[in-house]
């Protein structure tokens, strides 16, 4: 699904990683760990198309060469093909959970009317009990663990075959927590999504598939180097 090979990203005069490689396939859910400021972001952001590949680096999406993609065409990618989820959950507070989910879908050129049935639907499936009155409230009337819920449902609104998450169960109490990972797992499992979490918590390794680790470089050449994949048995 995702093949990144040879990736090497600087900031300034700082070499963060080189030569990095990072596979991720659809149907297994990938961990991503390490310290703050080893290059976990980074990462992201690479292989989300967000930021440019550079010196030599190749990524590879389905078939898809993102490094051959203008600027404009890497952003139609994203948007069809991958789906965010946020530590903050990034729901934007003056609108209802139903607005907030059907904004992907508008701006796609979908009618209002399909786009609320559409994510009607998508909010069902994570949220069994929600209803017309559930759909009519603002993320500040929802527990943390219910925005997060919505804000998965607004990232699988357009389908994508990639789900790409930092930190997303960083500011949930424990029950909301495992609720989240545990949805996290039934994505993949279910629907064969490529599910890639940057994550702190060790509890992770209890879901995931494949964990990737950044650590120090003790060459010094860079920042941090990434381990090769360990495969996580259940």
């Amino acid at each position: 699904m995702i093949k990144a090979n040879n990736l090497t990203k600087k900031y300034k005069n700082e070499t963060i990683f080189q030569n990095l490689n990072f596979h991720a396939q659809n149907g297994k859910f990938t961990i991503i760990q390490g310290k703050s400021g080893s290059g976990k972001t980074t990462l992201l952001n690479l292989i989300s198309t967000i930021d440019d590949v550079e010196n030599g680096g190749s990524i590879d999406i389905d078939g898809t060469k993102i490094e051959g993609l203008t600027e404009h065409k890497r952003a139609k990618f994203r948007a069809t093909n991958i789906g965010f989820i946020f530590q903050s959950y990034a729901l934007i507070p003056e609108f209802s959970i139903i607005e907030n989910c059907t904004i992907p879908l508008t701006m796609a050129g979908m009618s209002q009317k399909e786009a609320t049935k559409k994510a009607k639907k998508i909010i069902k499936e994570l949220i069994h009990d929600a209803d017309e009155s559930f759909f009519a409230k603002t993320p500040m009337q929802l527990s943390g663990g219910q925005q997060q819920r919505v804000s998965i449902a607004r990232a699988l609104i357009h389908e994508p075959k990639i789900i790409i998450a930092d930190e997303p169960t960083a500011n949930l109490d424990e029950s909301a927590s495992k609720e989240v990972k545990l949805w996290l797992l039934s994505l993949v499992r279910e629907k064969q999504i490529c599910v890639i979490v940057v994550t702190h918590e060790k509890d992770y390794l209890n879901y995931g598939d494949i964990l990737y680790e950044f650590v120090a470089d003790e060459s010094k050449k860079a920042k941090s180097i990434l381990k090769e994949p360990v495969c996580l048995s259940h």
